[in-house]
């Protein structure tokens, strides 16, 4: 193969035109000969080429100028290795030619590192010419050292004296203010955060547990939060005590979970003003002035109600309260539960205060002995153990064991004694009494023999009296139909006149109001078949008696004549 030499730098002035497709064309000033043409990929704008004009005069050993393509390898040698190479295809005219490198593969900006020195090499041919020439610089690049410093510059320390929010010297100055602000000296304990305290940036505890993150699992799954965290309506002036409050859930304004100086846990305000739970497992879920002050306490809502004993509730209403333990409030208003397991169900200004006693409504009620129960009305006692009353103004003594219904007042009353004791009251060994006047059962009673005794005071309780005509009434118990009369369902049997029959008769019972047939009220009295009899054998001894004094005087003068 022939030698081949090549000539850098030559100043040769060619001009360059750029096609539509790119490609770049350079002429030989003053000859009009082009002498190479490559298409080289646009760059943008703002960024540095990297490419570089070559141009050269190749000849063969002898001297001769070299026509025609060659393919030609640039290589960039740095420290005795080639950092880029490239092959192209080269048009030599007359030995002259011209080429971008790195058209085909861009020249990396880390080749020229500062402080190296690079070394051009071509090869020919496949024959590498020597020797390799040294890449130098023009005269205005000199400047681009300064930008070079610049990079140097930013990854360089600082120093100096430190000023605004920071003071002392860098590159270790200190935290003096935020924002034109005092920051305390104080270091922070754990758990705590920078707050603002009105004069200064100081460590304080963060109530929100000091994590707002929250994890959900899967798609429509659930809600997590990372740590432990309580949760509070922010800026409602709420309070959450203890080293638990991470427990605790308080969405209300105003409201407080938990007490000064203790750590109680699970306390929940779902809601409302000025609520407070104050002991474990308490809830209050709204209203407002609502306190919830022992252990499993619950007050769904309401105004001004109250909690004290253990797992005692309060339903709702207005200044209800339950202090018993397991007492219940349901509702209403100033309904107190005060003893344990005593149960309020609602109404006005009702008490229970007997262990296990219930006031199931009405107003002013109490219910305070053991077991006691008043199932509604007004104004009803019951003092006595195992005891209810219904009503108004019913009273039960500490001493009795009794059921009461209806108004003691005017309406009546019936009252059923267990024991068949009734403290200061008439009729004292009745379990059973009836009325108080002749409206409403004139003291009918059940004695505690067991025998039922009818009310028939003289002259009392609007009773009048007046005699009978007792040989007319006998007349009429002769003609009275006396029958046995069965129940066709149970078989029950009973040998009596009819009640429709007693009534024509004697004219006795309630009457029917019906407005066409006189009649009876559908029974028959034991206290008119009584007075009856009793008339019947009134009259039987005056009859009985009257034929003795004629008997008598018969017998007279029939002794009378045997003497004769």
């Amino acid at each position: 193969m022939r030698t081949l030499k090549v000539v850098f730098g030559v100043l040769l002035m060619t001009a360059a035109a750029t096609a539509a497709d790119g490609t770049v064309s350079r002429v030989l000033v003053g000859s009009g000969r082009q002498v190479g043409s490559v298409k080289v990929e646009p760059m943008p704008a703002n960024a540095v080429p990297q490419h570089m004009n070559l141009q050269g005069y190749l000849t063969d050993g002898s001297g001769n100028p070299i026509d025609g393509s060659k393919s030609m390898r640039f290589d960039i040698y740095r420290g005795g290795g080639s950092v880029w190479n490239e092959t192209q295809n080269v048009d030599v005219d007359n030995g002259l030619f011209a080429v971008v490198m790195g058209s085909t593969t861009p020249i990396p900006y880390s080749v020229f590192e500062p402080g190296t020195t690079c070394e051009l090499e071509l090869t020919v041919e496949g024959q590498a010419l020597s020797p390799r020439v040294e890449i130098t610089s023009v005269g205005h690049a000199y400047r681009s050292v300064k930008s070079d410093t610049a990079v140097y510059a930013q990854a360089a320390p600082p120093g100096g004296a430190a000023g605004g929010d920071l003071s002392g010297t860098y590159p270790n100055p200190a935290v003096d203010g935020l924002q034109g602000n005092p920051v305390s000296g104080t270091a922070p304990g754990s758990g705590e955060v920078l707050k603002w305290s009105g004069s200064a940036w100081a460590p304080s505890p963060d109530l929100t547990g000091g994590d707002n993150a929250w994890t959900r699992s899967g798609g429509d799954s659930v809600l997590y939060t990372i740590n432990r965290l309580g949760l509070a309506k922010g800026g409602a002036g709420s309070a959450l005590y203890g080293n638990n409050r991470f427990t605790h859930v308080n969405l209300g304004i105003a409201c407080t979970t938990g007490t000064s100086g203790q750590n109680y846990s699970y306390v929940t305000i779902g809601g409302g003003y000025g609520n407070s739970g104050h002991y474990n497992y308490a809830t209050v879920g709204g209203g407002t002035g609502n306190s919830a002050s022992s252990a499993y306490n619950t007050i769904p809502g309401g105004n001004h109600n109250y909690t004290a004993g253990a797992a005692s509730t309060v339903g709702g209403g207005i200044n209800d309260s339950a202090t018993g333990d397991y007492a219940i409030v349901a509702g209403g208003e100033h309904g107190r539960a005060t003893a344990n397991y005593s149960t309020v169900g609602g109404g006005s200004d009702n008490v229970a205060s007997g262990s296990y006693s219930v006031v199931s409504g009405g107003n002013d009620n109490v219910a305070g002995g053991l077991y006691s129960g008043v199932l509604g009305g007004a104004f009803d006692t019951v003092m006595g153990g195992y005891s209810a009353a219904f009503g108004r103004s019913s009273y039960i003594y500490a001493s009795d064991t009794a059921i009461v219904f209806f108004d003691t007042l005017t309406h009546g009353v019936l009252r059923i004694n267990l024991d068949g004791r009734q403290n200061g009251a008439p009729f004292s060994n009745s379990p059973i009494f009836v009325g108080t006047s002749a409206h409403n059962g004139n003291r009918a009673h059940l004695t505690a023999g067991g025998v039922w005794t009818d009310g028939s005071l003289k002259g009392g309780r609007s009773l009048t009296s007046a005699p009978v005509d007792a040989g007319q009434l006998l007349a009429r118990v002769k003609s009275l139909e006396v029958m046995r009369l069965t129940n066709a369902e149970n078989g029950e049997a009973h040998i009596t006149p009819t009640a429709d029959d007693f009534y024509s008769t004697f004219k006795c019972g309630t009457p029917r109001v019906d407005g066409t047939v006189e009649g009876s009220s559908g029974g028959i009295a034991a206290i008119d078949v009584a007075g009856v009899s009793l008339a019947a054998v009134q009259e039987l001894m005056r009859q009985l008696e009257a034929q003795q004094e004629k008997i008598a005087d018969l017998e007279a003068r029939v002794a009378q004549l045997e003497q004769q």
